[in-house]
């Protein structure tokens, strides 16, 4: 793909993608001037459970898989990503290492953003980007956690046994899955 490609790709992923498209048009282009794409390989990490976080990244095409690190040294699946998710941006904020590893399970793209977005001076560009970046990141961890506790309903009824749980409509491996 050469530039004048990519610099498109970049700027459909902007306008295309829920939260972002709502973003002022300054705003967004200077996110795309920020922002690479990020081509991955069916079983290639994104990011590794441990490792510091200096990006975060939104899923445009493709899948990919939630792991953590058993204590045998094995991989267990905790969840999968569709397009449109938003990842990696948790040790941004907080300052801890990765909490899990995600790596794609079919051929994707990521936009893929500094984590020196979520700051800048106030009353600036930049200020303006990493408040409106922050307030977008605050959205994508409350329906993440929307979607931990109907997990842990979900699986907090298997485990009681409750006959209707069966019928539950939860996708217990869902971390987050943006709208349709």
């Amino acid at each position: 793909m050469g530039p004048e490609q990519r610099q498109e790709a970049l700027s459909a992923a902007v306008h295309g993608h829920p939260f972002l498209q709502g973003l002022p048009n300054d705003l967004q282009v200077r996110l795309i001037e920020r922002a690479r794409l990020r081509e991955l390989a069916p079983g290639e990490a994104i990011t590794r459970e441990g490792s510091a976080g200096t990006r975060f990244y939104i899923l445009l095409e493709g899948s990919a898989r939630v792991s953590r690190a058993r204590p045998d040294g094995g991989q267990e699946r905790i969840g999968r990503l569709r397009p449109g998710a938003i990842f990696g941006a948790m040790s941004l904020v907080d300052g801890g290492p990765r909490a899990a590893t995600i790596a794609a399970t079919s051929p994707s793209v990521c936009l893929e953003l500094p984590g020196e977005l979520l700051h800048g001076a106030p009353r600036t560009l930049d200020g303006r980007l990493a408040l409106a970046l922050r307030e977008l990141l605050a959205t994508s961890f409350s329906e993440q956690l929307r979607a931990a506790n109907r997990r842990l309903y979900f699986l907090s009824r298997q485990l009681e046994g409750a006959e209707d749980a069966a019928n539950e409509t939860v996708d217990p491996e869902a971390v987050w899955l943006p709208p349709e």
